[in-house]
């Protein structure tokens, strides 16, 4: 009786999870069909490709690249060095996002490490910025750039171990 309640207490969790995500992509594509063309449908973008990675890998791709279209319009668009650093953060969702997807979904791990070695290079340069909070942002992201970078390298266990 205890294995039958407990599997009936599991399988209720896993729905209402479903439930949940469903709730949470449903409400980004509602946002993001009146999202004005700025950073935040960039946002809306990634965390939609994020949420949707594993079960639509094609749209999450074209998420990512739509995001990508949006930065470089945004970018092109100002002289600003914050808003060009910001979206230079961006970016680095963007290819985290690829990479993940490369890595875990497609199993091309080497387009996976190319996105994650990208994201390296970019928040490195990000560390010498003069605002706080693009620092702050590298800094954190950067540990996970590596680790990824790491995942993507399995199998080959010096190159692994190296990042």
């Amino acid at each position: 009786m205890k294995k039958v309640l407990l599997v009936i207490v599991f399988v209720l969790g896993l729905w209402k999870d479903c439930g949940a995500q469903n709730k949470k992509i449903d409400s980004l594509l509602t946002v993001l069909k009146t999202a004005k063309e700025d950073t935040l449908k960039i946002n809306i973008l990634n965390k939609l490709a994020w949420e949707i990675r594993e079960e639509l890998p094609d749209s999450a791709k074209s998420y990512c690249n739509q995001s990508f279209v949006l930065i470089k319009k945004l970018t092109s668009n100002t002289n600003d060095r914050y808003i060009k650093e910001w979206l230079e953060l961006a970016t680095t969702d963007v290819n985290n996002n690829l990479g993940v997807l490369n890595n875990v979904v497609y199993q091309n791990h080497k387009a996976a490490m190319e996105y994650h070695l990208k994201n390296v290079a970019i928040r490195e340069r990000l560390l010498h910025s003069p605002y706080p909070y693009i620092v702050w942002r590298s800094k954190r992201g950067l540990g996970d750039s590596y680790k990824n970078v790491g995942a993507a390298y399995m199998g080959d266990d010096e190159k692994t171990m190296e990042y």
